[in-house]
Order: C-alpha cells, then structure tokens, then sequence
C-alpha cells in the first residue's frame, strides 16, 4: 500500500474516520503539524468521554461538552451567515432552551494566511464567557482575535435571540500558552491541550504551569513534550476513546488515565474582560442595543409603565412585543448620542 492511501478504523468509536498513512507517519515522526481534520476528530473523541462521565450523552439533554466538525460551521461564519450554524448547534441538542446548559463548545478554527495555523473558539454558556485560544498571538496573528469574537457574538445573537445581552458576557483573547516555535507546526498540539484542559475541568492556568514550568522551556525540552504529545494523540485517535489503559506494572496505575479537575469555570476567571468596543460595534443593531435595560418586561403593558415615549406605537396591535422593544431601544440609543 502506498504511503498515502487510505486506512479505515471502523471501531474506533466514530463514523467513517479515515486516517492516512501519511497522517500517522507525520503524527509519529514529531516533524509536522497535526492537519486539522484530526484536531476535529480528537476533540470530539475529547467531548464524547467527557460526555459519558457526566451522564450527557443521550439525545433528551443537552451535552456538557459539545464540539462542530463541519467545516461549512465555520465557512459560513466567515460569510456573514449565521442561519445554518444555529441550525446545526440546534440540530446537535444545543437549542436556544438548552444552550444555557451547555458548558463549552468547541468551534476549531484553521487558518491559511499568512500560514496555515490552527486555534479553538471556546463558548461557555453556563459562565458567559468567550475564549479565543491561539499559541500564536502574537504579530499578525492578533488581528485574528476580534474577528472570532465578532463571530460568536454574532453566533449567539443568532441562536438565543434576546437572550444574548452582550453586557453580560466577558471575552478573553490571550488564555493559551504561547508555542516557541516560528514554523506554526505545533499550533494542534496546543489546541488539542487547550480544549482537553478546559473539557476535564483544569484552569489554563494549570496548564502554563505543569506543561511549561519556568526554567524547563528551551526549544528542546519543548520539542521533545510536542513530540511526546503527537504519539499520544495517536495511540488515543486509533483507539477512538479514552478507556483506561492496561495498568503499569510498577506504579499500578493507567499510564494514560485522565483525571477530571474541580475548576469552577461557571464563573469568568483571570483575563477575561467585557466585549471589546469594536467588537460591539461591528453586531447586527437588535444585538447591539440589547444592553438588558428591559430584560425583566415580558408584556406590553409593563413595557408601557417602564418607557412612557411611545404609548401609541406600544399599545398598537400592529406591533409584536419584540419590535416595541426594539424601536424604544433604538429611541434609547438615539438619546444617548444626544447627551454624548
């Protein structure tokens, strides 16, 4: 069989999975980047084990953990469209009635220019938090940041409508350890740390401070830990599953076993701070002008006693509830520009 061709691993736990010679020879070899097409599949070997532990893998609840491997998710992003990616979270057991529900989910994101490089886009709806993780943040790479923002922002304001009040969500661009390496060849590598230290309930924190203790960074020693890495990743690819390993004959324990972490990351933690400005800025108006001021006025009559300006225009049956919100919020915003 020639170094290319394709080998399927059917019991692997997922569907259809085919991996290359290729692929296997670089994940092994430490020289080459993990692609991202097996990024996507680890980090849904990732959700799934994290799913069954916490008894969130059935079709009635919505998962702790959830992940999006179609490529088109994140396409359509970039286009401006945002009614397919709803769809598809819906479609995966994360509606608008059961986001709040779910923990993290994964958005992994790849990149062509100026090279290719890979980072995760991480949304937590229990703490309202947006994470973009990217080893490489640095130079040209920051530009990238905003514009993931921008998305799940968008993303959001989509999906759970009034729901997503932007006041109320924190954003953090720079959680990831930072690679050493100018190549970008093992951008996976940290992405794959990132998702899986979040997923099992560890701050990134832990993950700066035992991966890269102070003093045990040169290019080596690093070098060395990504290399280590890569083979890891593909013992767990192959098996498709983080079952416990046979147990080592010294220490009595699963050289490969996962411990899940106690991180309360319900709540935003260090580095996180409110949506950029420019940010804001750039979401469709409806989103942008829900600051929250009415989220507690559920009819129109106590739309009436909270905003007094526009009694006819309320009490009209011509107007839906949602666009009386809408046009006093745009009255709101036109106020405040006057006092400005």
């Amino acid at each position: 069989m020639y170094p290319h061709d394709p080998v399927l691993y059917p019991n692997n736990g997922l569907d259809k999975i085919e991996i290359t010679r290729s692929d296997i020879y670089s994940l092994l070899e430490g020289k080459d980047g993990i692609q991202g097409d097996i990024t996507n599949k680890v980090i849904t070997i990732i959700c799934n084990h994290v799913n069954e532990y916490h008894g969130r893998n059935t079709p009635d609840v919505a998962p702790y953990c959830a992940t999006v491997e179609k490529y088109d998710f994140v396409f359509n992003m970039r286009r401006g469209n945002f009614n397919s990616p709803s769809r598809e979270l819906t479609r995966r057991g994360m509606p608008k009635e059961k986001f709040e529900q779910v923990k993290h989910l994964f958005i992994s994101i790849e990149y062509s220019f100026p090279s290719e490089h890979q980072a995760v886009l991480v949304i937590s709806p229990k703490a309202k938090t947006i994470d973009y993780l990217d080893s490489w943040y640095r130079g040209a790479r920051k530009d990238n940041s905003n514009t993931a923002i921008t998305w799940a922002c968008k993303l959001l304001g989509k999906h759970l409508g009034r729901s997503f009040i932007h006041t109320e969500w924190k954003a953090r661009t720079n959680g990831s350890p930072v690679q050493r390496n100018s190549a970008d060849s093992d951008c996976g590598v940290y992405t794959l740390m990132n998702v899986m230290c979040l997923a099992f309930g560890y701050d990134l924190d832990k993950l700066k401070k035992d991966e890269f203790p102070p003093g045990k960074n040169n290019d080596d020693q690093v070098f060395a830990k990504m290399s280590r890495k890569k083979r890891r990743t593909t013992a767990e690819l192959l098996h498709g599953k983080f079952d416990k390993f046979p147990k080592h004959p010294k220490r009595g324990v699963s050289a490969y076993a996962y411990e899940f972490g106690d991180y309360d990351d319900t709540i935003a933690g260090a580095g996180f701070s409110d949506i950029p400005e420019e940010v804001i800025n750039a979401l469709p108006e409806k989103t942008r002008l829900n600051v929250g001021k009415y989220k507690n006025v559920t009819t129109k009559a106590e739309l009436l006693r909270a905003y007094s300006n526009l009694p006819r225009y309320i009490a009209s049956n011509r107007h839906t509830f949602e666009e009386c919100l809408y046009k006093i919020e745009q009255a709101d915003e036109f106020m405040r520009r006057l006092g400005d």
